[in-house]
């Protein structure tokens, strides 16, 4: 902010984050009456920089969100209507043991992601470096198998479809407004470090839009991988209870 004569402002706004851009530019008018100390309006000239970015900015915030909607949302229904139907009887009859079904339903609910995400980046024609690749592709990886396995959790203890989604639903919200309203308040970033969509989104933001190499993101590719171990530890623990007791 730089201040001009006659109680005159010239305010300039970086443009590319449209989560911290649109709540400055509101509160910014107030800021400065606060400053003056008195109620005043003052006239502030706003220059946006970087306004062209914006665009790619909100490509880490749909990733995550497609990332979490299909992983929890779309496989907890999917897993469940085949419990619901006897499908999943049926597949236990088979030689496979317990770990490689689930294995492999996991392994489906992870490559839909990854399929999905790799056409949105294809889609907006992101380019990156040969750091900044692997990174992008070991969050998604990684991001993917944390919500398969929270959305098999789901499926695995809900009585029915109906159900699944119901819970899926409830679940969603809390996964990812604390996550993308982090930098607004520090209960908000608290809160969203026991999350993974916030590994997710950060890391993603910072390698899609600031082009951040791989040590940059190195604590969100970790904080990504423990969600993803811890998480498909619990499911495969939920798999053996839930067939124990339907024996």
């Amino acid at each position: 902010i730089v201040a001009e004569p006659g109680e005159m402002f010239t305010a300039y706004l970086d443009g590319s984050n449209p989560m911290t851009y649109f709540p400055l530019k509101d509160v910014l008018e107030t800021v400065l009456s606060a400053y003056m100390g008195r109620r005043v309006e003052p006239v502030v000239d706003l220059v946006v920089l970087n306004q062209g970015k914006a665009s790619a900015s909100l490509l880490p915030l749909w990733l995550t969100i497609t990332a979490v909607m299909i992983g929890v949302m779309v496989l907890s229904g999917s897993f469940a209507e085949e419990k619901e139907k006897g499908t999943l009887d049926n597949i236990r009859i088979s030689p496979a043991t317990d770990g490689e079904i689930l294995l492999g339903k996991g392994i489906s609910g992870a490559l839909l992601v990854l399929l999905v995400s790799f056409m949105m980046l294809l889609l907006n024609k992101i380019s990156l470096s040969g750091e900044g690749t692997t990174a992008a592709a070991l969050l998604l990886i990684f991001g993917a198998i944390s919500f398969t396995a929270i959305g098999l959790i789901i499926g695995l203890h809900a009585r029915s479809q109906s159900a699944a989604r119901a819970v899926s639903t409830i679940a969603y919200f809390p996964l990812i407004f604390p996550a993308l309203a982090a930098d607004l308040s520090q209960i908000a970033r608290q809160a969203a470090g026991l999350l993974p969509s916030f590994y997710l989104y950060r890391g993603l933001r910072e390698t899609l839009q600031y082009q951040a190499n791989l040590e940059a993101v190195r604590a969100d590719i970790l904080s990504l991988a423990g969600f993803a171990l811890l998480l498909s530890f619990i499911t495969l623990l939920a798999y053996r209870r839930t067939i124990e007791r339907e024996r």
